[in-house]
């Protein structure tokens, strides 16, 4: 007797699960429209709210960056 195979088993819950990815990403789509997209260096770009201090955002996500380097 062949192994049942991990992941999908019908098309009902592929459909289900795509349908689930389509809300989520509307509702998503709207939570990040207020940041403006700031280049740090040739390889990185990060969502920056241009309300508050650019500078301050920046170095606190480098501070970030550098702590989950020294983690892993």
């Amino acid at each position: 007797m062949l192994k049942k195979k991990e992941g999908f088993t019908n098309r009902f819950e592929e459909n289900a699960l795509r349908e689930s990815a389509l809300i989520i990403s509307e509702e998503t789509k709207n939570m990040y429209s207020h940041y403006v997209p700031h280049r740090i260096d040739t390889n990185t770009i990060i969502l920056i709210n241009p309300e508050k201090d650019k500078e301050e955002q920046v170095k606190n996500y480098l501070e970030k960056l550098n702590s989950n380097r020294y983690r892993y």
